[in-house]
C-alpha cells in the first residue's frame, strides 16, 4: 500500500511537472516579492530556496518589527483571505510555504496582497 502510494504521488509529480513548476514560480515570487521590499520601508530582505520563503519585515517608526509582521499577517488574512505565518526569534520573518501548483497568477496575487498590506503600515493604519 505505502509504496503504491508513493508511486503515486511521483507520477503525479511527474505528470504535472511540478518540480520544473515549483522551480519557475519561485524564482518568479522571488522576484516580485524583492520587488516590493524596494518600495516598502517595512519589508526587508527575501529569504529561502524553492517554494519555502521568508520575507523579513522591518519595524518603522514606534511600530516593532513583529508588530508590523502581525498586522500585516492579519491584514493579509481578514482583507485577502491570505493565511501565512510569522517565524524568527523576534517573530520578524513572513513565512510562505505555498503549495506545489503555486503558479505565477497565484503569486501576483500573493504578492499584491502584501504590497497593499505593507502600503497601510506606511499609511500608518
Amino acid at each position: 500500500m505505502a509504496a503504491a502510494a508513493g508511486l503515486a504521488v511521483l507520477d503525479v509529480l511527474d505528470r504535472e511537472q511540478l518540480m520544473s513548476n515549483a522551480r519557475n514560480t519561485s524564482d518568479y515570487l522571488r522576484q516580485r516579492l524583492a520587488g516590493i521590499a524596494a518600495r516598502h520601508e517595512c519589508l526587508g530582505a527575501v529569504r529561502g530556496t524553492g517554494l519555502l520563503l521568508g520575507l523579513e519585515v522591518i519595524g518603522t517608526g514606534a511600530h516593532t518589527a513583529r508588530q508590523c509582521a502581525k498586522q500585516i499577517i492579519n491584514t493579509l488574512a481578514s482583507q485577502a483571505r491570505v493565511l501565512i505565518g510569522y517565524e524568527g526569534p523576534q517573530a520578524d520573518v513572513l513565512k510562505l510555504r505555498p503549495p506545489m501548483p503555486f503558479r505565477p497568477e497565484h503569486a501576483d496575487l500573493l504578492v499584491e496582497a502584501i504590497d497593499a498590506a505593507a502600503t497601510l503600515i506606511a499609511r500608518g493604519d
